[in-house]
């Protein structure tokens, strides 16, 4: 043994394996000799053997924050996204005093429209095409995407049919192999 693998050794140095096949550098599974590596039996968080990172910890924390304060709004914010996806109309009209207030008796708003434009105003929001996909896509997946492919060169188009079938020849026999 050289003095430097004696060093090696004594320094417990881990040694570079590099695979014939790829020529990359091996990793190495496991720690050291007699080390499987891994969580031994019995460790787990709740024994007490290993620590939850302080940054896990606040993240799981902040994440239960946000879902618990999300779930108490979760209709509203359900009706919002329906509203926006659906398109929000409303009639405000003029009351004895000058004042716009909106109008939700039908009977209301016919007396209204029939005063003239000076008694009322229509506002709308026009439906929303992503908030409607975000949520078919919700609740149904996502479509299938197609991708446009723009193939102005093919391999094969300058080969003979001889050719042709020589390489396919090969490639089946790479894959009975």
């Amino acid at each position: 043994m050289t003095d430097a693998e004696a060093m090696a050794q004594a320094m417990a140095l881990p040694t570079i394996e590099i695979d014939p096949k790829t020529g990359l550098v091996k990793k190495k599974v496991g720690g050291q000799p007699g080390n499987a590596g891994g969580r031994k039996l019995g460790e787990t968080v709740a024994s007490g053997k290993i620590q939850v990172p302080p940054k896990a910890r606040e993240r799981a924390a902040l994440k239960a924050a946000w879902v618990e304060a999300m779930s108490r709004q979760l209709d509203p914010i359900i009706q919002a996204q329906i509203a926006s996806a659906v398109g929000i109309q409303h009639m405000q009209a003029r009351d004895e005093a000058g004042k716009w207030t909106t109008v939700t008796d039908p009977d209301v708003m016919a007396a209204k429209l029939e005063q003239g434009e000076d008694a009322y105003r229509l506002s709308a929001i026009a439906p929303s095409v992503p908030a409607i996909k975000d949520i078919l896509d919700r609740l149904f997946g996502q479509a299938k995407q197609s991708v446009d492919l723009d193939v102005t060169h093919s391999p094969t188009a300058d080969l003979s049919d001889g050719e042709l079938s020589e390489q396919l020849t090969a490639l089946l026999k790479k894959l009975k192999d």
